[in-house]
């Protein structure tokens, strides 16, 4: 059983308190540090983890979920894994109250570590493109400063809510294209997964770019189509050559090399977008008014080279996050028809027509929509955990972490776990509700798990910064689609794709049946 030991009320109040406040914090912490295990005895399966690696071995074509949950099942609630070919040391952890003491002692300047590759590529190869590393790469100084400069823009609701109308556009565009490419069954395209990327991307460009990119519509050649497969191949190489042993830091491996050029490719296309529409608004007679500005003009006016990374960053990461967690919500409301109509009656009373258009005030009155989102974070999570760098001597599980160690803290499989969550495995948003509809379905409310199990979008001043805009998105496209149609699925349930994001994958055929209301 984990041990709580700070009531969640206490633990989130107290968060900025640092450990050193007092001098009889300090002396504890001293004195809990010398009785502490030294860190070599951290559970690990040492070098022979190479060979599970292997062919044959446990962790042969491993996902990162599997990688957890071997871990985990094997080495308990700590785990050492030593770092090959010129990698650091990696200890992972699965108690949420060591995520709260990793989290609470993470200093002014939170490290969190960077996809390696990519950060070569940007500092060693593109420092022409990249004069600003962006918030992937950057730690300390650098990170406070580029994010001092994106938080107010991106992070702001009066920002997000200028995107409401644009984004309803994009995706009602998209339901008019899904409901032509239905075959006589009503369902979907077994590439529906690729319509929902460029659908994601199209969002995207409206939101960093303050433009449409036209690539909605299925055609060969679609730039959409190619950053988003590019997107995809370059979360799973790099989860091929960072979290399993590679020769990539001492010898440039020929994958290592077929990297670079996904990174470069990534580059132009992005960069293509971002220096059209500088020209476009650098060309424009007269500025708009400060209240109609969108992202990337709010930027430029502060900083060039920020605005320009950040809005490359948009349109590559943002891509894939966005989509997979909306495919993850539209299975699980198409698996649980009793949540679907339940969720549907809510739209209804924000949208009695098809044709009402979406607007801020009405997105605010959407309760179990926003339960039904929490509720797909948990039950498939996008991302598999959160890392950070102590930034002091820590203890965790009874062991020395030292100053400088790479924690990560895998959440992803800790939320469908009964001793965190009843009934884990079962959508039940009503778990999420302030109400007490939960009682109702023989569930507690979330309110009772760990405040630090559940981090869908990360925690502190490293919490993603575009969290505003992929909930917009996913709401929108929720609310749209369920308006229009009734969304079911007839098929085994999919396999899921983990790597450093984890998304449903290969065929995703939904049935579609238009309601006539």
């Amino acid at each position: 059983m984990l041990k709580l030991s700070l009531r969640p009320a206490n633990l989130l109040r107290n968060f900025a308190s640092q450990a050193t406040a007092c001098p009889h914090a300090a002396n504890s912490a001293d004195i809990e540090w010398k009785n502490a295990k030294p860190y070599s005895e951290i559970p690990s399966p040492g070098l022979g983890m190479l060979f599970k690696f292997m062919p044959g071995g446990e962790l042969y074509n491993t996902s990162i979920l599997h990688m957890n949950q071997y871990f985990h099942k094997n080495f308990g609630n700590i785990a050492r894994m030593r770092g090959m070919f010129g990698a650091q040391d990696v200890v992972m952890i699965y108690d949420p109250q060591d995520f709260a003491t990793v989290f609470r002692k993470e200093g002014q300047w939170p490290q969190r570590k960077a996809l390696e590759g990519m950060d070569y590529y940007r500092e060693k190869l593109r420092r022409d493109v990249y004069k600003k590393n962006g918030l992937l790469g950057n730690d300390g100084p650098q990170w406070q400063e580029f994010r001092s400069v994106v938080n107010p823009v991106l992070m702001q609701p009066k920002t997000v809510e200028l995107y409401v109308n644009r984004i309803d556009e994009v995706t009602r565009e998209l339901v008019e294209i899904i409901r032509e490419a239905r075959d006589e069954k009503d369902e979907t395209p077994a590439d529906f997964g690729h319509y929902m990327e460029r659908w994601s991307l199209e969002s995207m460009g409206t939101i960093a770019l303050d433009t449409r990119l036209g690539v909605l519509e299925k055609s060969k050649n679609n730039k959409g189509d190619r950053l988003a497969y590019l997107m995809e191949s370059m979360f799973e190489l790099s989860f091929e050559l960072e979290a399993k042993p590679s020769l990539w830091r001492i010898i440039k491996t020929p994958k290592f090399a077929k990297l670079m050029r996904m990174f470069d490719e990534v580059t132009n296309i992005t960069l293509s977008y971002v220096q059209e529409a500088i020209k476009r608004i650098e060309n424009e007679k007269e500025p708009k008014p400060v209240e109609q500005q969108g992202v990337l003009e709010k930027l430029l006016r502060i900083d060039r080279d920020i605005a320009t990374v950040m809005s490359m960053d948009m349109l590559a990461v943002g891509v894939d996050t966005t989509s997979s967690t909306a495919k993850s919500l539209l299975y699980l409301l198409a698996t649980n028809p009793v949540r679907q109509e339940k969720l549907r009656k809510e739209i209804l009373s924000i949208l009695p027509t098809k044709d009402t258009l979406l607007t801020p005030e009405k997105m605010r009155s959407l309760p179990y929509l926003r339960a039904c989102m929490k509720e797909a974070h948990r039950i498939l999570p996008v991302i598999a955990g959160t890392v950070r760098g102590t930034q002091q001597d820590l203890v965790l599980q009874g062991y020395q972490i030292p100053k400088g160690t790479w924690i990560v803290m895998a959440g992803g499989i800790l939320t469908d776990n009964e001793e965190n969550f009843s009934k884990p495995r079962e959508f039940i948003p009503e778990r999420w509700l302030k109400d007490d509809s939960h009682k109702a379905e023989g569930v507690k409310h979330a309110k009772e798990a760990h405040p630090f199990i559940y981090l869908p979008f990360g925690f502190g001043p490293r919490m993603c910064v575009g969290r505003r805009f992929a909930e917009l998105e996913i709401e929108t496209f929720i609310i749209r689609f369920l308006r229009e149609f009734e969304v079911s699925w007839k098929y085994p349930e999919p396999k899921m794709r983990s790597t450093f994001i984890n998304s449903l994958t290969g065929d995703l055929k939904f049935t579609m049946k238009e309601l006539d209301y």
